[in-house]
């Protein structure tokens, strides 16, 4: 006996009863992401278009997008992400004693006034400090070319500054704080590793990616809760006890599973059977 016709983008028939439902029928995705229908009969499932502006995931789950994920704010300076649908950071005010606009941020030290190119230099001898220069401004990077021979500070030269509290104390060379390293003090120091493309954002800190949390970034999201004693495996995907399915499992099948075209009732956790058959599964 055929079970069911052809199943169609808006559900199938069976002979006696509709049995195949509109995978999209409610919209399992995300609030307004389009959904659409894979596959015939009883392969159909729903796929999800791309998430709203500002948002990432797999149009099933989304959320916003992290864009100061990749640490944009000078070191110390808070970054702000701005939500869905806009798109973006801003940077909060620089540290004192620093001037700029929380992206770039200069220190602002009080020097003698009209130091002279002849002052500067013996200033830095006694320090230990005799060439390699540059200005706070980053206008001036040798004494002698300075307009007037007169300068506001100098210091040593580091290509790039040094990060997180370190100091150049040298050619190109920085005293990085405690808990961090790298040629710049770049790296923040995690005793245990980030895990699942964590990052590393501070010593012993690790910043999750979307769908991940736990002091390493170990555990994964469902925003959607598994049922019926299934676990999340990984962000929005749960693993489903026997007799259970759905992305959630939030469906019971019966065991065994229904045959000639009879239908699972989840309440008696047995199958309704179509005319002429009978039996738990049918198949009788």
């Amino acid at each position: 006996m055929t079970s069911c016709l052809q199943c169609n983008a808006s559900g199938n028939v069976q002979l006696w009863k509709n049995i195949c439902k509109d995978p999209c029928n409610p919209n399992p995705c995300f609030d307004d992401v389009e959904c659409t229908i894979s596959g015939q009969g009883e392969t159909m499932v729903a796929k999800c278009g791309m998430c709203p502006p500002g948002m990432d995931g797999d149009g099933f789950e989304c959320d916003d997008t992290n864009d100061c994920a990749s640490n944009p704010c000078f070191p110390g300076v808070e970054c702000f992400d701005r939500a869905a649908p806009m798109v973006g950071f801003s940077c909060g005010s620089c540290p004192d004693g620093y001037k700029g606009d929380g992206v770039a941020c200069l220190e602002a030290k009080k020097l003698k006034k009209n130091n002279t190119h002849k002052d500067i230099k013996e200033e830095n001898e006694i320090e230990g400090v005799k060439e390699d220069f540059r200005l706070w401004n980053k206008k001036c990077l040798d004494l002698n070319k300075c307009p007037n021979k007169k300068m506001t500070t100098a210091m040593p030269i580091c290509s790039k500054e040094c990060q997180n509290g370190g100091k150049c104390v040298g050619q190109n060379l920085c005293a990085c704080a405690p808990g961090y390293k790298g040629k710049y003090c770049e790296k923040s120091i995690c005793k245990l590793s980030c895990l699942n493309r964590g990052q590393c954002v501070a010593p012993n800190v690790c910043r999750c990616r979307n769908g991940w949390t736990g002091l390493t970034c170990g555990v994964p999201i469902c925003r959607t809760a598994c049922s019926n004693g299934g676990i999340c495996i990984s962000p929005g995907t749960c693993a489903c006890p026997t007799g259970t399915t759905g992305r959630h499992c939030e469906t019971i099948i019966c065991e065994p599973a229904c045959q000639n075209g009879g239908i699972c009732n989840q309440k008696k956790n047995k199958c309704d059977c179509p005319p002429g058959f009978s039996g738990n599964d049918c198949s009788s």
